[in-house]
Order: structure tokens, then C-alpha cells, then sequence
């Protein structure tokens, strides 16, 4: 049983991960995010930054309140 709550664990942090991503390549372009507002390039790069650190296990950074809003919305 604790296998497969490992297994839904990773499942979730991985989409969480990838949705992550995703906002941060489109707010970078200036695109829209379906789900979110509008994502401003300074935002999308403190984002990149956060997927980054993240993508190596280091705890979370301090961040501004639209990056803040971004991962809540994610589920990180």
C-alpha cells in the first residue's frame, strides 16, 4: 500500500512539474496560460528559476506574490 502512495506522489509532483514548466516557457513568450492570468516575463523568469531549483530537490525560494499565486495554483 505504500508503494502505490509513493507511486501517486511522484505522478502529481511530476504533472505539478510540468505544469510548472509550461507556465514558465509561455510566460516567457508572453503567451497566454490556459487556468492562470496572465503570466508577465519577469514572472515567467523568477518561475524558470523556481522549476529549476525544484528540478534538483532544494527547498523552495523566497518569491514574489505572482510566482507565489502561479505555485499554489499548481499544487506545489
Amino acid at each position: 500500500m505504500k508503494r502505490l502512495s509513493d507511486i501517486i506522489k511522484a505522478y502529481r509532483h511530476n504533472k505539478a512539474m510540468n505544469t510548472l514548466h509550461k507556465c514558465c516557457i509561455r510566460g516567457m513568450e508572453d503567451k497566454k496560460v490556459a487556468n492562470f492570468e496572465n503570466i508577465s516575463f519577469q514572472t515567467g523568469l523568477e518561475l524558470l528559476g523556481i522549476y529549476q531549483m525544484l528540478s534538483y530537490r532544494q527547498p523552495m525560494p523566497a518569491m514574489s506574490k505572482d510566482a507565489q499565486t502561479v505555485i499554489e495554483k499548481i499544487g506545489l
